[in-house]
């Protein structure tokens, strides 16, 4: 079948775009980085419930504060609890948080680039917001994939 287009017309494509070489870091090995070194000390790894009750009358209710405290997080970690067991290494969910942000690659120009970050869900987020904590890891610097693309500022 064929999908009408009525009056919309395919531009002819007059340029080539060559694919570019992006650098990156492998997110598994950088897992294995952090998990392993000393920032992993005051990781959560196994999740926990936190509950307020402000009366005896008044039911309790869930605080949700952290990444490791979410039903999802618990769930994944009763997963990984159940498979089978082939070793005696702990087990433990990576809570990954993937984001990016354009940033000006040139101090006087039209120059940007995306670079790719990851942060552990298992850090307490009051200790990610300490810059000593090195809780944010670049992992990628996205280049821009083609110059006909504007940035609405």
């Amino acid at each position: 079948s064929v999908v009408p287009l009525g009056f919309m017309k395919i531009p002819e494509v007059t340029n080539v775009v060559h694919p570019i070489c992006l650098k990156y870091r492998s997110i598994c090995e950088r897992i294995k980085s952090v998990f392993s070194s000393k920032l992993a000390k005051d990781f959560c790894f196994e999740p926990y419930h936190v509950r307020y009750k402000p009366l005896e009358s008044i039911p309790s209710i869930g605080v949700y504060g952290q990444l490791f405290s979410a039903k999802s997080f618990m769930d994944y970690h009763e997963e990984i609890q159940s498979y089978p067991r082939t070793d005696d290494l702990p087990r433990a969910v990576a809570a990954i948080q993937i984001w990016s942000d354009g940033m000006s690659a040139t101090n006087f120009g039209s120059g940007y680039i995306w670079p790719v970050y990851i942060q552990f869900g298992n850090q307490c987020k009051y200790e990610c917001h300490k810059p000593s904590r090195d809780a944010i890891h670049t992992i990628a610097h996205v280049p821009p994939v083609c110059s006909c693309i504007i940035i609405m500022t």
